[in-house]
């Protein structure tokens, strides 16, 4: 009897050691290199303006999480990075933007060179030399405008940003879910000022956005055009995109009635007349 508890008793260790043991195999698999000289990859993408992403293949950790790294080789795959970085972005204008496993990103030049120190938390691609980015203050995100060269051009002053269609960002100021939005060019000047609750799109020089009604606390929207002048007031539940070929905005407003949804929708023009008079639809 002694002996068979003895077996037993082995038995559970010696499968907890393998157990023990094929986690630890499995992590150290998963495990990324800490080399940043990585010369080999895996994969090899298509060339956009003389360059292409490199890839180097790790099996995703425990939780499931991908590690791949990345790089870069020019035209006659000749590596012009080493296959270090969490993520990449292809070329636009000589930079192309990285960001390192630190979760900080910044731009290389086309000799793998880091010319803008990977400092910031987001930003977006090159246009006519200049760039948005985000970087953090201790406590929240800035967001402004940086050249080629890393030069930051004026302060950072908004807190968050989206690109918004038609060569703008909307670029918000203040709290997280409490930011006033406005919108600027890609150079980074500010054609409206923030104002407004929630942003849209500008599609064919119009945009819809939104205001909250302090009355019951509910968002409604109008569309504006690329001045900021009010095009549509802040009257719909939902306002559509300019539809150049009929010249009008489809306007959409919900309602309940006996307990159930219902919507109206209409067009109107550009001078906010309603030329398809608001119908009465049920919410399917």
């Amino acid at each position: 009897m002694g002996r068979m508890i003895l077996y037993i008793v082995g038995a559970i260790a010696l499968v907890l050691i393998a157990g023990v043991g094929y986690v630890a195999y499995l992590t150290q698999k998963s495990a990324v290199s800490d080399n940043t000289e990585e010369t080999t990859f895996d994969e090899t993408g298509p060339l956009v303006n003389g360059f292409a992403i490199v890839t180097k293949n790790y099996p995703r950790d425990l939780w499931g999480n991908g590690q791949d790294r990345y790089g870069f080789v020019d035209a006659a795959s000749k590596r012009i990075t080493f296959v270090e970085y969490r993520l990449v972005e292809p070329f636009s204008e000589g930079r192309a933007y990285v960001r390192n496993s630190k979760d900080g990103c910044g731009f290389i030049d086309t000799r793998g060179r880091e010319v803008i120190p990977l400092i910031y938390a987001n930003a977006g691609r090159f246009v006519g030399g200049v760039t948005i980015a985000e970087k953090s203050d201790g406590e929240q995100l800035q967001t402004g405008f940086i050249d080629r060269d890393g030069r930051e051009l004026g302060p950072f002053r908004y807190n968050r940003y989206n690109t918004a269609g038609d060569d703008y960002y909307a670029v918000g100021v203040g709290k997280l879910n409490e930011e006033k939005w406005g919108f600027t060019d890609l150079q980074g000047h500010e054609l409206i000022a923030p104002q407004f609750d929630e942003p849209g799109l500008f599609r064919n020089g119009y945009a819809s956005v939104g205001k909250i009604d302090p009355a019951n606390g509910q968002m409604m929207h109008g569309c504006i055009d690329s001045t900021g002048r009010i095009i549509v007031p802040f009257e719909y539940s939902g306002v559509g995109g300019y539809e150049p070929k009929t010249g009008l905005i489809e306007v959409v407003k919900y309602y309940d009635k006996d307990g159930r949804l219902h919507l109206q929708k209409g067009k109107v023009n550009l001078r906010n007349e309603l030329v398809e008079p608001l119908t009465d639809e049920e919410e399917k």
